[in-house]
C-alpha cells in the first residue's frame, strides 16, 4: 500500500510514487508483487497496474447496481459478481436512501456504517475511499451541483424546519439564471407543503480577503445560519479587494444587516492583515466576535469536501433572492469574464483539480462558513432525518404526478391547512432586498 491522500495529491508526486515503485520489479526477480490500497484520486497510479502487466481485483464496500459496474469493467473481483448474479437483491435497498447495495463485509462495515461513512464524506470522496471507483462520469467530476440546493425564502430570524427537497419539473425554480448547461444546473423549490418555523439557532460570516491588482480576486463573505442539521446560506457577495475603508464597511452592513455575531477571516492572505484593518470597524458600527481562521491543505479538495456532504443530502437551503443577486452583484465585470465571479458558477465547475476553476473567492466562502457549523451536526441523527425526508419527498412526488391526488393535496388539503400554507406562500413572495 504506496498511495496515500499525502503523496498522491499532485500529479508530480503520483509520477513520484508510480516510479519508485517500479523499482520493485528491479528487486524483485522470482517472486511475486502484490499491491493491496486503496485510489486516493481519479488519476490513482493503481489504473495503470493492468498497462503493465498485473492482474487487478477490485472489492468495492457494497455490492454495485448494473449501472455503477460499468465502471468496473472486468476488474471486478469474480466473487462479488457471482453472488450478486446468484441474489440480485444484494444491489439496492440499502444506504442512506435505499437505493444502494448491500455491504460486501458487514463484518467490518455494516450498513449503517457505509451510511454514516457517505453522508460524512460526501458522493465522490465514497466512491473513491469504499467502492474504489475511480471512472467517475462527468457528472461525478463535478460534485458541486446545485440542484441539489433547496431554494425557498426567509429572513434573518427564523426559516422553514427540514424543508424537503424535490427535483420534479414543478419544483424547478422560475429563472432566467443558470451557472451552467450540465442537467445538474438548475434550482428547486422545496416540496410545498405546511412548514414549521424556528428561530435560526447559530450565525456565521466568513470573510475570504483578496488584496485586489491584476488578478482581481475579490474579497468574498458568506453569511450562513444553523437550524437544526440544515444549513441556511442567508446572504453572499464580494467587494473589490484590498484594504479601502468604503468597501470594507459593506461586510460590516452586512453583518449587520443578518444579526450575525461570529466572524470568522481567512489568515491566509495577508497573515491576518485583514482582521487587524476590520476589527476596528466592526467595533465601531457592529460590536461582534471577529476571529482569524487559517485553512490548510489544497484549497479546491477543501472546497469539495466541506459542500459536497452537506449539498448531496440537500442540507443547504439558499436564499431565493441569492441567484438574482449572484448575477446582478458581478454586472461591473466584462461580459466575458463576469460568469467566473459568480458563486453558482464556481460552485458548478468546481473539481478536486488545482486551479480549476479561476475565481473561487465566493465559493470559498460558503464552504468555510459551512465548515464553522458542521462541527456540531449530528451525522447519526441527520442519516435517520435524511431517510425520513427521503420517504416524504418520494410520496409527494407520486402525490404530484397523479392529476387526481394533486388536485386534492392543493384543494382539499390547501383547504384544511390554509393558514400555514398561506403563511409559507408569504415567505416565498417576501420583497426582494435591494443590493
Amino acid at each position: 500500500m504506496i498511495e496515500s491522500l499525502q503523496n498522491s495529491r499532485t500529479v508530480a508526486g503520483r509520477e513520484w510514487i508510480e516510479e519508485q515503485a517500479k523499482e520493485f520489479e528491479s528487486i524483485n526477480q522470482t517472486g511475486d508483487i502484490l499491491y493491496l490500497g486503496t485510489p486516493q484520486s481519479m488519476d490513482s497510479m493503481y489504473n495503470n497496474l493492468p498497462g503493465r502487466g498485473y492482474d487487478v481485483r477490485i472489492w468495492p464496500g457494497r455490492y454495485p447496481s448494473e449501472k455503477e459496474q460499468e465502471a468496473y469493467g472486468e476488474f471486478l473481483a469474480p466473487s462479488i459478481v457471482e453472488q450478486m448474479t446468484d441474489v440480485p437483491s444484494l444491489r439496492t435497498g440499502y444506504g442512506p436512501l435505499g437505493r444502494s447495495g448491500a455491504p460486501t463485509c458487514p463484518e467490518m462495515f455494516d450498513d449503517e456504517t457505509l451510511s454514516q461513512k457517505e453522508v460524512s464524506q460526501g458522493k465522490s470522496k465514497f466512491q473513491l475511499q469504499f467502492m474504489l471507483n475511480t471512472r467517475l462520469s462527468d457528472q461525478e467530476r463535478f460534485p458541486l451541483k446545485p440542484s441539489n440546493l433547496i431554494v425557498t425564502a426567509f429572513g434573518n430570524k427564523e426559516g422553514p424546519v427540514q424543508p424537503i427537497w424535490n427535483n420534479s419539473p414543478e419544483n424547478r425554480v422560475q429563472t432566467p439564471h443558470k451557472p451552467g448547461n450540465r442537467e445538474t444546473d438548475k434550482f428547486y423549490n422545496p416540496i410545498p407543503k405546511p412548514y414549521e418555523w424556528k428561530n435560526f439557532e447559530r450565525k456565521v460570516m466568513y470573510i475570504d480577503p483578496a488584496g485586489g491588482g491584476a488578478n482581481g480576486d475579490e474579497t468574498a463573505y458568506a453569511i450562513v445560519f444553523q437550524l437544526g442539521n440544515l444549513l441556511y446560506l442567508y446572504d453572499m457577495g464580494g467587494i473589490a479587494g484590498g484594504y479601502e475603508e468604503e468597501p470594507l464597511m459593506e461586510l460590516v452592513y452586512a453583518a449587520k444587516s443578518a444579526g450575525v455575531k461570529e466572524v470568522y477571516i481567512e489568515k491566509n492572505f495577508g497573515h491576518g492583515a485583514h482582521t487587524s484593518v476590520l476589527k476596528p470597524l466592526f467595533e465601531r458600527e457592529h460590536p461582534c466576535n471577529v476571529k482569524d481562521d487559517y485553512s490548510k491543505g489544497q484549497k479546491e479538495a477543501r472546497i469539495v469536501d466541506s459542500l459536497e456532504p452537506l449539498m448531496s443530502s440537500h442540507r443547504i437551503i439558499v436564499n431565493r433572492d441569492l441567484i438574482d443577486k449572484d448575477v446582478q452583484s458581478t454586472r461591473h465585470h466584462p461580459a466575458e469574464t463576469r460568469k467566473t465571479f459568480q458563486l453558482f458558477s464556481q460552485m458548478s465547475n468546481m473539481t478536486y483539480a488545482r486551479n480549476c476553476v479561476k475565481h473561487d473567492d465566493r465559493v470559498e466562502a460558503l464552504a468555510s462558513a459551512c465548515r464553522m457549523l458542521v462541527e456540531g451536526i449530528d451525522y447519526d441523527y441527520s442519516s435517520k432525518l435524511d431517510k425520513e425526508r427521503h420517504r416524504e419527498a418520494m410520496e409527494m412526488q407520486k402525490i404530484m404526478q397523479d392529476p387526481r391526488k394533486r388536485r386534492e393535496y392543493l384543494g382539499v388539503e390547501g383547504g384544511t391547512n390554509r393558514n400555514k400554507k398561506n403563511r409559507f406562500a408569504r415567505q416565498q413572495t417576501q420583497p426582494k432586498r435591494r443590493w
